[in-house]
């Protein structure tokens, strides 16, 4: 009897046994499947929203996405929505809360190693401009590195002191340009001055006479505001290479004046983001834009010839 009841149970048991096989099996399959959709829509999205090296940006943040006063910028310019691709980091600027004791410092990033003097030979660097060599700071809008083949980019904001129009002035050893928004955003960049194109024009420190366009228009600024602004610098060789900024407010004085530490902010605290994150790094018009239309209509600019220049290349 008992051999009866272990015949009959046996392929019970057998039957069960595989019916549970079977729905793993189909539950494994639906997990698989479920796995190979979700990777293609995926791939899908990444396809529509830009290109691999772009959306890795959005893994790069550094916990700034995280933060819930984190934004992306937006241009205050009316654009074609048919946007070329050659503008596409426009997509990718991601805006860095401010905090006051960014008070005092601009931030600095050196390209080293970089051939050409002109400031368009930096833009076709293939490290600028989110890869720089050095990341650091500076306390006032006046730098000379003493270095030889490398460019660099002061960004950050300006916090004028008094209401009122301002003329801006630049000064370097090699071409050099200075860019300044209408508000904080990075997207609203202008080109306001700029010394030299080619690469082979220069001034002293402290000349703003000699090219026309050293000086900028005059510009209204109000202390409310904290304007983003940024620098570039391209130098090959050559002894007393070096770059700044003056401005003077039209109704308080007629001499040109560094703007000091406490008329500028960093842009962002890097002294916390590793070496490879950067997506916090601000992408404009002036760090990936050939060519200015401003620049390459401009007929030349220098206002009187220079015995100095023919001493500064050796002729």
């Amino acid at each position: 009897m008992s051999l009866t009841h272990i015949m009959v149970r046996t392929p019970r048991e057998s039957w069960l046994l595989q019916l549970s096989l079977r729905a793993l099996n189909a539950v494994r399959m639906k997990t698989v499947f479920q796995l190979l959709l979700g990777t293609a829509l995926l791939f899908a999205f990444m396809a529509l929203y830009g290109e691999f090296g772009n959306f890795a940006i959005l893994f790069h943040v550094s916990g700034i996405m995280r933060k819930p006063n984190a934004f992306i910028w937006q241009t205050s310019h009316s654009r074609n929505t048919s946007m070329e691709d050659s503008e596409a980091w426009r997509r990718y600027n991601f805006a860095v809360p401010w905090r006051p004791e960014y008070m005092g410092r601009a931030n600095l990033h050196i390209f080293d190693e970089w051939c050409g003097s002109s400031v368009d030979s930096l833009r076709k660097n293939v490290h600028f401009p989110l890869h720089p060599h050095v990341r650091t700071t500076v306390p006032k809008l006046a730098l000379a590195p003493q270095q030889n083949q490398y460019g660099l980019r002061i960004f950050g904001y300006l916090h004028p002191p008094a209401d009122g129009e301002y003329i801006f002035a630049l000064d370097s050893a090699k071409n050099s340009e200075l860019w300044l928004s209408s508000d904080e955003s990075p997207l609203n960049v202008v080109l306001r001055a700029w010394v030299g194109k080619t690469g082979v024009e220069w001034t002293a420190p402290g000349e703003y006479d000699k090219f026309i366009h050293q000086k900028s228009v005059p510009i209204r600024l109000t202390t409310r505001i904290k304007y983003f602004f940024e620098v570039i610098h391209k130098h090959n060789t050559g002894d007393g290479d070096h770059v700044a900024v003056a401005w003077r407010c039209l109704n308080q004085t007629k001499d040109f004046g560094i703007v000091q530490s406490e008329h500028i902010s960093l842009y962002v605290d890097e002294s916390a983001i590793v070496l490879g994150d950067f997506a916090h790094i601000p992408q404009t018009a002036a760090s990936h834009q050939q060519e200015h239309e401003d620049k390459h209509n401009a007929v030349p600019d220098m206002q009187r010839e220079d015995p100095r220049d023919t001493l500064y290349r050796g002729e």
